[in-house]
């Protein structure tokens, strides 16, 4: 095998790799930023709450809101999902009224453990 072969094979081989991992951090990364805006999101509707009641919310009540909130995200856009697309589409009977009480009941369902943690986190 020839130089060239050889280098061009080892170049192909970093080259790959480069790729691939330039794939993955990307990933990451978006993932990353995806988490950030959300703890932003949440801090900031937690700094609504802080002045709109004038008080004070201790870090290990918000860093409990925050893992709960995470937690049920994944159920909620199952149910969320459905839900907002009915109330907003054109065709109002996307879904019967039987189907969205459904859907909110559970919405309420997922939603209720993860509040009874944040209320026993508050105790």
């Amino acid at each position: 095998m020839s130089k060239k072969s050889i280098l061009n094979k080892s170049y192909n081989f970093i080259n790959k790799y480069t790729i691939i991992f330039n794939y993955h951090d990307k990933f990451r990364y978006k993932n990353m930023k995806e988490e950030l805006s959300l703890d932003e999101s949440l801090e900031s509707a937690m700094s609504y709450v802080e002045k709109g009641y004038n008080t004070t919310i201790d870090q290990k009540m918000k860093e409990c809101i925050k893992k709960e909130v995470k937690q049920a995200i994944p159920e909620l856009n199952k149910i969320l999902t459905p839900l907002i697309n009915s109330a907003v589409s054109s065709d109002q009977s996307s879904l019967s009224q039987s189907q969205q009480a459904d859907l909110v009941k559970k919405l309420i369902e997922i939603m209720m453990p993860h509040m009874q943690k944040i209320i026993t986190a508050s105790e």
